[in-house]
């Protein structure tokens, strides 16, 4: 479609255009503070999830004269809401809720909200185009399902794409730029108010048009027997209305969008388009940009990302919300090398898979949501993730030589153990392809079962019995020979939570085999790797990866990096090191020698990878991520596989994905 999907009632009331509206509808008739910024949503409450309520809470505490006025939908989302406002700082009372009203009473109270603020994996739909109706500005981010698209399609379609940002933290920037700069703010709500029944969302007419225009040239497909394909509509002022369908149809048929690997290459807005010209959205999406009688308000350029030492190929990826910078030599190495790189994030609840770019300056992001994501194990085929309360299997289902949507990986998840929540950290499966894991509130090793939670296996001697107390932080897990061999703890303490109070020097490593403890004296160690005939360890509260010298008992560091290390794989002749910036408000990772050290060196901590030379300790790439990631669990590679991509549960896309056993 030219302009939206979406029809909209041109002829409806439209309670702004009345100068009284204010005076009869006052602040208070709706329990607005009389000098409070209005951020508003009346989407229902079952679109609000936890990442953009993070953002919104952040901008609320950024903005202090501000509330959040959503809709009423019933008494337990909005007790709900109310706490979760309350865990993040934000005092309850400044979220105010709107019961249901009569459609022109909805639309009437409008006018008190100065900044409509869309959900993100669901958008507004007919919400948003009320708001703009009203001449209220709307801000969202895209996604990459048709559903977390449709404010984009709407705001194009009222030619704004200034609202439309590439990433979350480009939302928080903006509304707190315009919720701060009321002369800008009321610049764009004098243009949708004055042009509002010249924009192309709410002419009707033409909007019946191009959906009649639409079934005749699907009508004419299926008179000339041809198979079903993607169609584009033409702007209907662009072609006569009785030679419209036939047109249409030689457009199509003569045009240079083309089907691929199921998806639609077409071209983007320019309003999305990032540095250096590449494309920030998902492939086979579109917005298109709406004819208007004028041209919008810029809004100050606030919103350009830092220059990238690389650039990121999010043309398969749903990668809006990720920030990434590598150093220039990071995407050759990992084409060169024909390998791709998978970690997780349980601060923000995500698998992230990374390969080589269509070119050789571009590298490839593509993540899914999994709640907690921890505990990462991967070989050719499969990938194992533990999250809250379940530990995922989820299987490649492309051929060798086959690609999807140009991946030559397509992880599927086919097979969850619901384990409840035993804080799974370290995954391994074993040589009779056994899935083992740590369990570190219970303290020990352990396996799935059929009927269980989890079926314990071995725990630390020092530990009296298997209780949900997380009393040592047994953590990290390495394998020899496909057996578990070495595990690292935090502790050898036997009291609830024992461990916080060893964080410095009480980290130890301990042979299974034996069970002794091989090495003391670490802080916080994690992630032990057998590669090379060497025990590999991360002395995470100094950022130091090093190796364990079993003769001497000792730890042997080989290289410092700056943050708090926790994730480990190894290529070659190199390591792949993940690093986390403290938590906020979590006193876990502070207090630690990383501060002193970082501190002496002049640095700040990071979240990202660092790739070492084993032989001189050198780090010769790195990779950052910023913006809302700050924390990475595990790392793991993936060998032979340049672009990798898995299906996950926000899209419709695993329902309508089958593959047949034959």
């Amino acid at each position: 479609m030219p302009d939206s999907y979406q029809i909209n009632n041109y002829r409806r009331v439209c309670p702004a255009e009345n100068p009284q509206v204010k005076q009869q509808n006052p602040k208070a008739k709706y329990g607005l503070p009389e000098d409070a910024f209005v951020f508003g949503c009346f989407n229902y409450s079952r679109k609000i999830e936890p990442v953009m309520f993070d953002v919104w809470m952040r901008i609320l505490q950024q903005v202090p004269d501000s509330v959040l006025w959503l809709l009423e939908c019933n008494p337990e989302a909005t007790q709900n809401l109310k706490n979760e406002a309350q865990l993040r700082g934000i005092d309850a009372n400044r979220l105010i809720f709107a019961p249901r009203l009569l459609q022109e009473e909805h639309l009437a109270r409008h006018i008190w909200i100065d900044l409509f603020l869309d959900t993100l994996y669901c958008n507004a739909h007919t919400t948003a185009s009320d708001a703009l109706w009203m001449g209220i500005p709307v801000i969202t981010c895209p996604g990459e399902t048709f559903a977390a698209r449709v404010g984009a399609s709407l705001l194009n379609a009222v030619n704004l794409p200034e609202s439309i940002v590439n990433n979350l933290a480009e939302y928080e920037q903006l509304a707190i730029h315009l919720a701060t700069h009321p002369q800008k703010l009321q610049q764009l709500k004098d243009y949708l108010n004055e042009n509002r029944r010249q924009f192309p969302l709410f002419d009707t007419p033409r909007t019946v048009k191009h959906i009649e225009s639409a079934y005749l040239q699907v009508w004419e497909r299926f008179r000339s027997h041809l198979p079903p394909a993607a169609i584009q509509i033409a702007p209907i002022a662009e072609i006569p209305e009785e030679t419209a369908a036939k047109n249409r149809l030689n457009f199509l048929q003569n045009s240079a969008i083309e089907p691929s690997n199921g998806k639609i290459q077409t071209q983007i807005n320019a309003a999305k388009t990032g540095q250096n010209g590449q494309i920030n959205a998902s492939a086979g999406t579109d917005i298109v940009g709406a004819s208007s009688p004028q041209s919008s308000p810029q809004i100050e350029d606030i919103l350009n990302p830092p220059r990238q030492a690389v650039t990121v190929d999010r043309s398969n990826a749903n990668s809006e919300e990720i920030s990434v910078i590598a150093d220039r030599d990071f995407p050759l190495w990992l084409k060169e090398q024909k390998f791709s790189i998978a970690c997780t994030t349980y601060q923000t609840s995500r698998l992230i898979l990374i390969g080589a770019g269509a070119e050789t300056d571009r590298i490839s992001i593509h993540w899914r949501i999994f709640d907690r994501a921890m505990g990462l194990y991967c070989t050719d085929d499969r990938i194992y993730l533990s999250s809250k309360y379940q530990l995922w299997q989820l299987n490649n289902v492309l051929e060798s030589g086959n690609l999807y949507q140009g991946c030559d990986r397509l992880y599927i998840p086919r097979i969850a153990h619901t384990t409840g929540d035993i804080d799974i950290h370290d995954i391994a499966v074993d040589k009779n392809n056994r899935i083992i894991f740590i369990s570190t509130l219970f303290n020990c090793i352990a396996t799935t079962s059929d009927r269980h939670s989890c079926k314990p296996l071995w725990k630390p001697p020092f530990i009296s019995q298997y209780i949900n107390e997380d009393r040592c932080h047994l953590n990290g897990l390495a394998m020899v020979n496909g057996e578990a061999k070495y595990v690292t703890a935090s502790s050898k303490s036997d009291v609830v939570d024992g461990w916080r109070d060893r964080r410095k020097n009480g980290g130890i490593v301990i042979d299974i085999a034996s069970n002794n403890i091989i090495v003391t004296g670490l802080s916080m160690p994690h992630s032990p790797r057998w590669y090379r005939d060497k025990l590999w360890v991360l002395n995470s509260g100094r950022g130091e990866l090093g190796y364990v010298d079993l003769e001497a008992g000792k730890f042997e560091a080989v290289a410092f990096c700056p943050g708090y290390v926790r994730g480990l794989a190894f290529w070659e002749n190199w390591a792949i090191v993940g690093l986390s910036k403290p938590r906020g408000g979590d006193n876990t990772f502070s207090g630690l020698e990383l501060d002193d050290l970082l501190a002496a060196k002049d640095a700040e901590s990071r979240c990202g990878m660092m790739v070492i030379d084993l032989n001189t300790g050198a780090i010769v790439h790195w990779l950052r991520f910023e913006g809302i990631i700050t924390e990475l669990y595990d790392v793991q590679v993936i060998s032979g596989v340049k672009k990798p991509m898995a299906l996950g549960f926000q899209t419709e896309e695993i329902a309508q994905l089958i593959t047949l056993e034959i």
